[in-house]
């Protein structure tokens, strides 16, 4: 195939007519992303939806694992929202929190899923720039893998600042609550308790041979 560099277009414009002579000749004579597929019924970026397995629960055809025909694409990525907080935290202070966002993972498909099937066509026809791209990061700190890769360029609603969202000041000051130190003459509940009564037992009886 005449595989077209990656900054030049496929042609598009093929005349009013579509013939056989232009899909045999004209049609394909410089390939780009989405040429092979141009001319059928539902445009090619819908594979990655619509070839998805998992997506949708049937009884008769749900498969325990997503797999996908055609596409390599994935089914949860590792967003940057996450990797950016696993990045920022002190594994030192909170290793706990740093590994926990480090293990989440997003649906890639989160933002043009749909209500439904066809609804999920559309919208990735529709939306389908929008989605973001597996790559490695560059230069991760030294906590975390140095082949980290994590989904970069998506689109997402702008619902304003993640930091003005009261959610996640909470979580913030939950993950700094056990690096504080207590307050001078406050001691823990566990040091000023007194240790509960133990409870009386009854002395254990031998049983003779018979008995039981």
């Amino acid at each position: 195939m005449h595989i077209l560099p990656g900054t030049d277009p496929a042609p598009q414009d093929y005349g009013d007519t579509l013939t056989p002579d232009v899909c045999m000749t004209q049609a394909y004579n410089g390939v780009a992303a989405g040429s092979l597929t141009r001319f059928m019924g539902v445009p090619w970026q819908t594979d990655g939806t619509s070839c998805n397995s998992d997506a949708d629960y049937e009884p008769s055809s749900y498969l325990s694992m997503p797999t996908f025909w055609g596409p390599r694409v994935p089914d949860q990525v590792f967003a940057l929202s996450d990797y950016q907080r696993a990045a920022s935290l002190d594994p030192a202070k909170q290793g706990l929190q740093a590994t926990k966002h480090f293990a989440l993972r997003s649906d890639w498909l989160r933002d043009v899923r749909g209500r439904d099937y066809y609804d999920r066509l559309v919208n990735m026809i529709n939306d389908w720039q929008l989605l973001g791209m597996v790559l490695p990061v560059p230069a991760p700190p030294p906590h975390l893998p140095a082949d980290t890769r994590a989904e970069m360029g998506r689109v997402v609603p702008d619902h304003g600042s993640y930091q003005n969202d009261p959610k996640y000041k909470l979580v913030t000051r939950i993950e700094t609550v056990d690096a504080e130190a207590p307050p001078a003459g406050v001691a823990l509940a566990a040091e000023v308790e007194e240790a509960p009564p133990a409870l009386p037992s009854r002395p254990r009886r031998r049983f003779r041979q018979g008995e039981v």
